[in-house]
């Protein structure tokens, strides 16, 4: 999964490995270790090595660009050493937004520290000055239900081995049923014959391991037999739940932010309709957290960068445009409750026509 990067003497052997990569995997050397077992064991930023996202520069180049504008910030090699680098997704997701959302406040001259929150009596993942004044900030990716760990293990195992054949298996539709667990190798043979076969009407996998079709498309596709809830209702049950607790003893403004899949839509019209049921929703469950000044929830996805547009209203603030090469949507919704409110100068500088990240 790692274009056969093994270690940090491959990484640094390769080819490309020269101006900002070579900086890149000198500085990750340095902060992760030389004893990094993320080569060996497929952690996230090992798989990304060599990936570029729509033209842009390979995610090393860019994250270690982020990591550049935060150089000065307290605790910016601890996120690195701790999460950035670690085998659970989860834990890399919330770095990475930690590293987006702060480096791209932090070119602006904006101050920026962050918070070890293990043992710690602050309840925040980052300490972040916008429009002059300091705002607490907490970073949560919404991860797949635990049932989906199997299948992403299966997914992990299949790309591989299609991979090493020289199969796209991009270019593959896949409905998978229970019995592919059990019965991985012979999914693997249904999904190596859908290939050669380039069959584009649904065929059943052997064993009854689901079904497959071949689209010719770089749109992977697969669908699992696991009940998802959706988005809003997993955020308002951990806001309820625990979410809220990391913000009891906040002293500063304080801001919320979720990475999702929930915002964009076919059009403007039903992103801003789904905007407004989510701020709706989102607004009634904040009114009992007084802790919290708002949630800032925002989508990131490797579609079509939509043109720039913005839409503020008293109840919520929805912004749309694309940064590093991705397409992304930005919905603000604020706690007319809350203890220390967010003021329109912060509210504009996260979304807003002038947002600074």
């Amino acid at each position: 999964m790692n274009g056969g990067v093994r270690s940090w003497d491959d990484a640094s052997a390769d080819s490309r490995a020269v101006g900002e990569l070579a900086k890149a995997i000198a500085y990750l050397r340095r902060v992760l270790g030389e004893d990094w077992n993320g080569w060996v064991k497929g952690a996230p930023l090992a798989t990304v090595f060599e990936t570029g996202f729509q033209g842009g520069p390979c995610e090393w180049v860019r994250i270690y660009r982020l990591i550049e504008a935060l150089e000065s910030a307290p605790g910016v090699d601890a996120l690195v050493r701790t999460d950035l680098g670690s085998i659970e997704w989860t834990e890399y997701t919330a770095a990475l937004m930690a590293l987006e959302f702060c480096g791209r406040l932090c070119r602006g001259a904006r101050r920026v520290e962050f918070i070890e929150t293990e043992g710690h009596s602050n309840p925040a993942d980052a300490i972040v000055e916008v429009a002059g004044r300091s705002v607490t900030v907490e970073f949560k990716a919404l991860h797949g239900p635990d049932a989906m760990k199997e299948w992403d293990e299966l997914m992990d195992w299949t790309t591989a081995q299609m991979v090493s054949r020289g199969c796209d298996l991009a270019a593959i539709e896949v409905d998978c049923e229970p019995a592919a667990l059990l019965e991985r190798e012979a999914f693997l043979d249904g999904l190596l014959a859908v290939n050669v076969s380039r069959a584009p009407e649904f065929r059943p996998l052997p064993r009854g391991t689901g079904r497959a079709r071949y689209t010719g498309l770089n749109t992977e596709g697969w669908r699992f037999p696991v009940t998802h809830t959706p988005d809003l209702d997993r955020i308002i049950g951990k806001l309820l739940g625990k979410w809220w607790k990391k913000f009891c003893d906040a002293t500063t403004p304080t801001l919320l932010v979720v990475r999702t899949g929930m915002l964009f839509g076919e059009n403007a019209a039903s992103m801003l309709s789904k905007a407004e049921i989510a701020a709706t929703r989102l607004r009634a469950t904040l009114e009992s957290l007084r802790t919290i000044g708002a949630i800032l929830i925002y989508d990131e996805i490797l579609w079509q960068p939509p043109a720039p547009t913005f839409f503020g209203t008293p109840a919520f603030r929805l912004s749309t445009g694309a940064v590093d090469g991705w397409a992304r949507a930005t919905l603000v919704v604020t706690n007319s409750n809350a203890a220390i409110p967010l003021t329109e100068a912060e509210l504009e500088a996260l979304v807003g026509p002038r947002m600074l990240w």
